[in-house]
């Protein structure tokens, strides 16, 4: 990164498809040491280390800028269908201790997993209303069936079934195949829409355009005093090149990794 840096002058690296947890902290604590104003973006998994503040601070004054955290759902029920072994009160705590610390958090959910009730889809709206201010983009997905690959393709077997009738199997390319189960493609459709509404009211982005992504910033930098730089600032260097070190914890939170319930600041 040093070298590229040096050589091209970039200062925002993509980790693509690398989860940063296990590694997060010795980067940070090297980039510190090297003295370099780069940043680091790249997928992370809800854990308890990131509801520490002293942690996220850490890694902020190290150059972690963007944090994709696969929420999925704030339903238990629905998490632990999926198989994903963390909980809506973890997914919180992580939130906050990033959000304090100025990270950037995208937030990526699955919409109509084969179980998901109104119930479960009720509570995923909760949680994004309850965490809209330590969420700097929510992207949502409806949940989409393969033939192969996935890890219970032998319990659902019995109930794929084509999208298409017989008939047009002979135009197409390729075949769609989907589940025969609640919640229904219509559903589930449905439900990303609303999800989608329910964002645009609460004034979370889900920004593409590089002017989406400033507005986006910018509402960051409102929300907190730790924001990572603007992404057009950096395009720009029109930042302090020393900036993350002079990141600060500015209220103490308690640790949230415990099942407690709500936050208690």
């Amino acid at each position: 990164m040093k070298q590229l840096h040096e050589k091209y002058g970039h200062r925002l690296f993509f980790m693509t498809d690398s989860l940063l947890n296990l590694v997060i902290t010795d980067i940070a604590d090297e980039i510190i040491k090297s003295g370099l104003s780069i940043y680091l973006d790249g997928y992370f998994i809800v854990d308890d280390q990131s509801a520490d503040i002293e942690n996220t601070l850490r890694w902020r004054q190290g150059g972690f800028y963007r944090a994709r955290l696969g929420v999925e759902s704030g339903s238990q029920h629905v998490l632990d269908m999926i198989g994903k072994r963390i909980t809506p009160v973890k997914t919180k705590a992580a939130l906050a201790g990033l959000a304090e610390a100025g990270i950037k958090t995208t937030t990526y959910w699955v919409i109509g997993h084969p179980g998901e009730t109104e119930e479960d889809f009720q509570q995923t709206l909760e949680l994004l209303e309850e965490m809209r201010n330590d969420i700097w983009q929510a992207e949502c997905n409806p949940f989409t069936f393969y033939y192969l690959g996935q890890g219970k393709e032998n319990e659902w077997a019995k109930l794929r079934m084509s999208l298409y009738p017989g008939n047009a199997n002979d135009l197409l390319l390729c075949q769609t195949w989907v589940l025969d189960c609640e919640p229904s493609r219509e559903e589930i459709y449905n439900r990303v829409f609303r999800f989608a509404q329910r964002c645009q009211e609460l004034g979370i982005p889900n920004p593409y355009s590089l002017d989406e992504i400033y507005k986006a910033d910018e509402r960051w930098k409102q929300l907190h005093k730790n924001a990572v730089p603007s992404i057009v600032d950096i395009m720009n260097n029109q930042y302090d090149l020393q900036e993350s070190r002079k990141t600060r914890k500015i209220l103490k939170l308690k640790p949230k990794n415990q099942e407690q319930g709500d936050f208690d600041f």
